[in-house]
């Protein structure tokens, strides 16, 4: 059994959020959760619509993942210690970019100072 399961405190699946075989769920990239385990955070390349890559957030009370973010290159969802935020990257190496999600507004911020090139800023990856 393969996938990404909502489970009960005695360990038993609660809900199946997606399941499938390697191949169908080999795309996702990166998966991070929130400290409470309440609400999940991940990336999905999807090399069939010309490397777009997705940021996916699902909540343990609903049903289905909601995508909040589609790119050209997206990397490293994090989410924030208190649930609120997710913290992603945008971007080549080159010309990355932080962006923050505000879950409850719905609303991203791009927090990546106008840097000249050569230049760098110190980021904290909570």
């Amino acid at each position: 059994m393969k996938g990404l399961y909502v489970l009960n405190k005695e360990g038993e699946i609660e809900k199946t959020i997606f399941e499938g075989t390697r191949e169908e769920y080999s795309h996702i990239e990166r998966l991070d959760y929130s400290k409470d385990f309440s609400k999940a955070v991940y990336t999905v390349s999807d090399t069939a619509h010309g490397e777009k890559y997705k940021v996916f957030l699902v909540n343990s009370k609903d049903s289905q993942p909601e995508l909040i973010f589609e790119d050209e290159y997206i990397d490293f969802p994090n989410i924030s210690e208190d649930g609120k935020y997710i913290a992603f990257q945008k971007g080549s190496s080159s010309k990355s970019q932080i962006l923050i999600y505000d879950i409850e507004k719905q609303e991203q911020y791009e927090i990546t100072p106008n840097l000249s090139d050569g230049e760098s800023f110190i980021f904290y990856d909570w």
